[in-house]
């Protein structure tokens, strides 16, 4: 976010009928609306690595609108530098001795370059040149296509389609974090309080509802 000066108005969960969409993107980064849960179940959140996907698809459409090029040169960006982070985090936080992981830690460069090679670039340069000579051009028209053609499915372009989807904020449970935040307190104290806000905000929300089987879901 910081690297590429991404700004959000919004970020909020939607679940919308269209079962394919998985995100939208309001005005370049004033809304963000991703699909958490299963379009089949919605007790049952999506795996985090294609939330995370989603998360980052939408944020190359603050820079840039369609679905071309230009966007997935950005994205696949945006996705080595995350998969750098991971394992830069990981490695900081593993059980592996200090000289491996210092070792790791300093060669990320690397470590993206190897990831990469077995990720086909499509819509932008392959940062693998073996990989693209061994595919013929059609082959990856063809595949860039179907990038395209998936992902005008998951994250409409049309205004009309999009506008349908969006969630209103008259609809939303939108709580302040950084109002629970004094300062002083620990993250496990600050993580109950905002628990017991939400909690809270969920029965103003519905009045004439019965809360005594309140089923609420925390991914910490």
């Amino acid at each position: 976010m910081h690297h590429y000066n991404f700004k959000i108005g919004l970020l909020c969960e939607m679940y919308p009928k269209d079962r394919c969409l998985l995100g939208l993107n309001v005005n370049r980064g004033q809304k963000i609306c991703l699909r958490l849960r299963s379009p089949t179940d919605s007790k049952w959140f999506l795996e985090r690595d294609e939330i995370v996907g989603t998360m980052l698809h939408e944020l190359t459409h603050n820079w840039h609108g369609p679905h071309d090029a230009k966007f997935y040169k950005v994205l696949d960006e945006l996705k080595d530098k995350y998969f750098e982070f991971q394992v830069s985090h990981s490695m900081k936080n593993s059980s592996y001795p200090n000289n491996f992981s210092a070792d790791i830690l300093k060669k990320p460069k690397n470590i993206v370059k190897k990831y990469t090679t077995r990720v086909s670039k499509l819509g932008s340069e392959s940062k693998n040149i073996n990989l693209q000579l061994n595919l013929s051009l059609r082959e990856l028209m063809r595949k860039a296509a179907e990038r395209r053609l998936h992902d005008s499915q998951t994250c409409t372009e049309n205004e009309k389609e999009k506008y349908k989807n969006i969630p209103d904020d008259s609809e939303l449970c939108i709580i302040d974090v950084i109002n629970l935040d004094s300062g002083d307190e620990a993250d496990d104290d600050i993580c109950t309080k905002f628990k017991k806000e939400f909690v809270r905000q969920v029965k103003k929300e519905t009045p004439n509802e019965k809360h005594n089987k309140l089923d609420v879901i925390f991914l910490d």
